[in-house]
């Protein structure tokens, strides 16, 4: 019942925020939108997580038919560094390594010419099983769409350990990651998108250039670096939805994410 109800209030709320921006024709707000993606699948799960292949290829779709430009991790650091305006450009990231990424969402993904970041829990590519293997790993690597960022060893949340563990765990994925690939990892998705000021200072430190939260928002010229906000898309999220998205209608929640405990699934 709880659940239902913040489930509710988001969705009213994403609506007035929706049909606002239309009556005030601010259709696009200024700034890159970074989506985040998780597993792909050929079929619908109860995994909030999971997207259905179906609806992956007319999300894709969406984006190409709409224009938006999808830029790669050079092409966000350029915007950052020159401060240049965009108001319909996306970057894609998928988190954790899934199977499903190389087998049904990649081919669609290439197709339209789309570059993304592809950030690795190490563990579990030595683990396999519904996750890439390095085998996987290397044969992506060589496509010049793809770049790899790490996502620390083990997927804990690090605002649970202490410095010198959450250390040991972004290292150790950054490290393994650059040794096998041989190539710098320049990005890093928090697990779970937990993060705060001496985790924020630890990326940087260690040679990171910019790390990604799973806070909603549209990242500006201004927005911190190493606190970079995304818009995660859910095996629930509509079309329609997923367009709602992309206009800016859920950036609220951004801001109430700490006391609403319960939306990052909704």
């Amino acid at each position: 019942m709880k659940r239902n109800y913040k489930m509710c209030l988001v969705r009213i709320g994403s609506e007035a925020v929706y049909y606002s921006l239309i009556k005030t024709r601010i259709y696009m707000p200024e700034g890159v939108r970074v989506l985040c993606y998780h597993n792909i699948k050929e079929t619908n799960s109860s995994d909030p997580y999971t997207v259905s292949i179906e609806e992956f290829r007319k999300q894709m779709t969406l984006l190409s038919e709409e224009g938006y430009s999808i830029i790669s991790l050079e092409d966000f650091l350029k915007v950052k560094r020159s401060g240049g305006k965009c108001s319909k450009t996306v970057l894609l990231t998928f988190d954790d390594g899934y199977k499903g990424f190389h087998s049904l969402a990649y081919p669609i993904l290439k197709k339209y010419n789309f570059p993304l970041i592809l950030f690795l829990t190490t563990k579990f590519v030595h683990q396999g099983g519904e996750y890439l293997n390095w085998d996987e790993v290397h044969e992506l690597y060589k496509e010049d769409l793809i770049t790899i960022g790490a996502h620390t060893r083990s997927h804990n949340m690090l605002t649970k350990f202490s410095i010198n563990t959450a250390r040991r765990e972004i290292l150790g994925s950054k490290e393994e990651i650059e040794n096998t690939l041989g190539t710098p990892v320049k990005a890093f998705s928090y697990p779970y998108g937990a993060y705060n000021s001496f985790l924020r200072n630890l990326v940087k430190s260690l040679g990171f250039r910019v790390a990604f939260t799973d806070r909603f928002g549209i990242n500006s010229v201004t927005t911190d670096p190493f606190a970079l906000r995304r818009i995660t898309i859910f095996n629930i999220d509509s079309l329609s939805t997923f367009n709602k998205k992309l206009l800016g209608a859920y950036n609220w929640r951004g801001f109430f994410k700490k006391g609403w405990s319960g939306l990052g699934k909704i």
